[in-house]
């Protein structure tokens, strides 16, 4: 079956997972756990379409972060 859950924490090269499992992100709809850090890597959590984070974004690099699907 699909993955429920997504733990990313590849020292700041999440962008490109991301980028890696669209077809899976989009099918599966995940929760993600991300450790994020640098900016770059924030962007591509944050702009994530159709997720929520459980927090605000940080200043201090590394911090985690849980996306949780909306629909």
């Amino acid at each position: 079956g699909w993955p429920t859950i997504l733990k990313i924490d590849i020292e700041g090269f999440g962008g490109r997972a991301l980028a890696g499992m669209s077809a899976i992100i989009r099918t599966a709809r995940p929760t993600i756990i991300a450790e994020i850090h640098d900016v770059r890597e924030a962007n591509a959590f944050w702009l994530l379409p159709g997720y929520l984070a459980d927090t605000l974004p940080q200043r201090i690099y590394p911090y985690h972060v849980t996306f949780s699907p909306t629909s």
